[in-house]
Parts: C-alpha cells; structure tokens; sequence
C-alpha cells in the first residue's frame, strides 16, 4: 500500500507514538525516516498541525526550489489510508501532482 512512502515525522513528541506511527508504515510497505536531507527523498512530512516546524519550513522550501515534492499530511489521513486500503493514498497522490501542496 504505501511502498512509495518514505515518511518522516513532524511535532510528534511521543516516543510511542512515533514507534507506532513507524511500525504502521513499514507494516505496509513504507519507509520511516528521522530527517529530512538533502538529497531529498522523503515523500510525505507526517505533521500534528498544531504550529509549523522548522520540518514544515523546510518541506515547503524544498518543494518550492523544486528540490522534491513532499506531502504535508496529518495523522488522520495515515490511519484512513490504511483502513481504506490504500485508495484514500491513491487518490490523494494523484490529486497532490497537479496541485501545488
């Protein structure tokens, strides 16, 4: 479902809820990764929405500089994703490419 996720996490502070959160995506076939860095290969930033990182500033830059094209989701749409089986992930993918995220 999610083999071409490489997730990383944004104002999550709960070590358990970001084992969790990591056990979830790579249960289904995706990547978790700590950092953003360059080159940029992370696909979709995980946020809590509660105020903007230095992880959402980044994302958005690097977007901007077309350096990558990352997702900014929040954990509702992880968990949706997963108990619709992947199409709420498709759809998502396929709407955010000719969207500006």
């Amino acid at each position: 479902m999610f083999e071409d996720v490489i997730l990383c996490l944004s104002g999550f502070e709960d070590i358990d809820q970001r084992q969790e959160i990591n056990r979830l995506v790579t249960k289904h076939g995706g990547e978790y990764v700590k950092e953003i860095r360059r080159p940029v290969k992370v696909t979709h930033l995980l946020c809590t929405g509660e105020v903007e990182t230095d992880k959402m500033k980044y994302a958005r830059k690097f977007n901007r500089n077309k350096e990558s094209n990352i997702k900014l989701v929040w954990e509702e749409w992880l968990h949706d994703s997963i108990r619709y089986g992947g199409e709420l992930y498709i759809t998502y993918c396929n709407i955010s490419h000719s969207n500006t995220v």
